[in-house]
């Protein structure tokens, strides 16, 4: 339902399978130029308490519908390895 990745660089890709079928594969500077559209998708640079920047970027993904599965993906784009400090997920199991 809920998604939110963490990291320290841009270069990613969330990609989203429910219920079997593909319905979201973005980078996160896709994700970024379309979020204004969409009240479901934002990615920002972390800000800390005074309003410095963190390093770090979140991309979040809310209300995702799904009946039986849903898989997400978060994929390196660039040729350097990278962690990724804090994944989240929210999901309901539905019986």
């Amino acid at each position: 339902e809920q998604f939110h990745v963490r990291s320290p660089n841009t270069n990613f890709r969330v990609l989203i399978v429910v219920d079997g079928l593909s319905v979201f594969s973005k980078t996160y500077d896709e994700i970024r130029e379309i979020q204004q559209n969409s009240p479901e998708l934002s990615a920002f640079a972390e800000l800390d308490e005074d309003g410095d920047l963190t390093g770090f970027y979140i991309a979040s993904l809310r209300n995702i519908p799904y009946e039986d599965s849903i898989l997400v993906r978060v994929q390196n784009i660039d040729l350097l390895p990278v962690t990724f400090s804090q994944l989240f997920a929210k999901y309901s199991i539905k019986e």
